[in-house]
């Protein structure tokens, strides 16, 4: 799903039929990084302290809260 979705990308971007096709493209390279980061996070999640589980669950609010584009939320 997502190598489709970075293939169309990709498209629109070279052939400029999108406005923001470079930075759109960027910003999906950039979700998918951190969406891999997450992914590596929550497999060490077991293996925490309390204090690590309770960092790890606040980085995966600010990162939700950030793909959401909801920032008054992710301040608070």
């Amino acid at each position: 799903m997502f190598e489709s979705l970075e293939r169309s990308l990709r498209y629109f971007a070279e052939k400029n039929l999108l406005i923001d096709g470079e930075r759109r493209l960027h910003k999906f390279y950039i979700y998918l990084k951190n969406s891999e980061r997450m992914i590596d996070l929550t497999k060490l999640y077991g293996g925490l302290s309390k204090d690590g589980q309770d960092i790890l669950r606040g980085m995966q609010k600010v990162n939700q809260f950030k793909n959401e584009k909801n920032y008054a939320d992710m301040v608070s």
